[in-house]
């Protein structure tokens, strides 16, 4: 018996996902059908008119299922795109967002030393540290997560894109004794609040509360990051977090009452305030 052929089931499973728009449909289809047969879009394209087996046409119907009941399409296929690595993700590990690509550009932008040495606060899939240390070689890296498997994850992917210059370790950031002293501390930390109708849209329905939630106000996080940073982070070194777009204000403050001098707000791609750094006088 003959199934579909790629590009028929490309048209027919996009129409059932119908999201937002037909390109997006489209798109999640294509990534879907890479997944199961293991080739890229160039195959796809060269190729459409081969038929699907058996076997890959109902693995693809089952995923397809789970992706129309809001499943993330990074845990169907096990694998995100971001700034410009792709890494391996799995379930329980929270999503990178385009938007925390202006967390990474705003670091970049910074007037550091060649040789600085980096902290990152809740590393989980570890795709800020590795996008940063891919950028600079020379950059000393480490990323902390108290979540094990967010570990034993960041670690493969470090080794699967043979960045060298990156160390991830099983931390706590709360409790962190670290005689180091760095030139820079980034974190996305937690920054949603406990009862926010968000939590159960899309694909944060899916992900670890534990790396949504922050208190009532979803400053609860930030608040102590603000604070313990100070114990880490060398004279005139950096502070960056990204937060919520309505908790600009809120965040300044936090850090000009924790004596952090020359804080400023950065917008991400939809003119949004979603950055702020300050540097520790």
């Amino acid at each position: 018996m003959k199934y579909i052929s790629w590009n028929e089931w490309m048209y027919e499973s996009a129409k059932i996902l119908n999201i937002t728009n037909n390109y997006c449909s489209i798109k999640e289809s294509e990534l879907l059908l890479k997944h199961v047969l293991r080739v890229d879009s160039k195959k796809i394209i060269l190729h459409g008119e081969n038929y699907l087996t058996k076997n890959q046409y109902y693995k693809l119907k089952n995923l397809l299922i789970r992706r129309k009941l809001g499943e993330p399409i990074s845990y169907l296929i096990k694998s995100h795109e971001f700034w410009s690595i792709k890494i391996k993700i799995s379930c329980g590990i929270f999503i990178p967002r385009h938007d925390t690509e202006c967390l990474i550009e705003t670091a970049l932008s910074l007037p550091l030393k060649k040789e600085s040495r980096i902290l990152e606060l809740g590393s989980g899939s570890g795709v800020i540290s590795l996008s940063l240390g891919k950028e600079n070689p020379k950059w000393i890296i480490t990323g902390i997560d108290k979540n094990k498997k967010s570990i034993f994850l960041s670690r493969k992917n470090a080794k699967m894109l043979n960045i060298n210059n990156v160390k991830f370790k099983k931390i706590n950031w709360k409790y962190l004794k670290d005689k180091k002293i760095y030139s820079m501390i980034i974190t996305n930390p937690p920054y949603i609040k406990k009862n926010d109708p968000c939590l159960l849209k899309g694909d944060l329905k899916f992900e670890p509360k534990s790396a949504l939630i922050s208190g009532r106000d979803g400053l609860k996080d930030i608040k102590i990051i603000c604070k313990i940073s100070k114990k880490f982070l060398k004279r005139k070194g950096y502070l960056l977090v990204e937060h919520g777009f309505q908790q600009g204000e809120d965040v300044r403050n936090l850090f000009l009452s924790n004596g952090y001098k020359s804080v400023c707000t950065c917008f991400d791609y939809t003119r949004k305030e979603r950055v702020t750094y300050g540097i520790l006088n």
